[in-house]
């Protein structure tokens, strides 16, 4: 028995007296009776005597969310193009399920105004300087890529920026 709308915080309703609920190595089930949360099952092979019994699923492993290019005025009043991807695993699955609708969905909106209050504060120099730093760090991606680096140089210590 499997809850294949994964997008979903609706448990799989077992049907007859006799409920069986087989959870993989990568997951975590949370067992509910009649609308109540009963606890959470590890991995293997569950049966349960009785009607009303659900199980909602939740994946245990690392999922990768993009936030798409947020474009948001620096401290310096520069317009700046970001976009960045997060890499999260769910470490307490009642929690993630309880107290908000959609923790993906709330997860990006949370990333996305973070981001953004970020960007804003900084001015273009420090966020430019933060992302080559990111590029640095394993799974950096796309803020070090080429279309994103600075082609910019000083011009010979009379303090402003050129195009190089």
């Amino acid at each position: 028995m499997m809850n294949w709308n994964m997008n979903s915080n609706e448990p799989l309703k077992a049907r007859g007296f006799r409920s069986e609920f087989v959870i993989r190595e990568y997951e975590c089930g949370l067992l509910y009776r009649h609308g109540k949360f009963q606890g959470q099952l590890e991995a293997g092979r569950h049966v349960r005597w009785g009607r009303g019994y659900a199980l909602a699923m939740v994946d245990l492993r690392k999922q990768t969310f993009p936030v798409a290019g947020q474009e948001v005025l620096s401290a310096d009043n520069v317009g700046l193009k970001v976009s960045v991807a997060v890499t999260v695993r769910v470490a307490d699955p009642p929690k993630a399920m309880h107290e908000v609708q959609d923790w993906r969905g709330h997860l990006y909106n949370v990333v996305q105004i973070a981001l953004r209050t970020l960007i804003a504060a900084t001015g273009r120099s420090v966020a430019h300087a933060t992302a080559r730093s990111w590029k640095a760090t394993p799974g950096g991606g796309a803020a070090g890529s080429d279309e994103n680096r600075d082609h910019r140089s000083r011009d010979g210590g009379k303090g402003r920026d050129v195009p190089g």
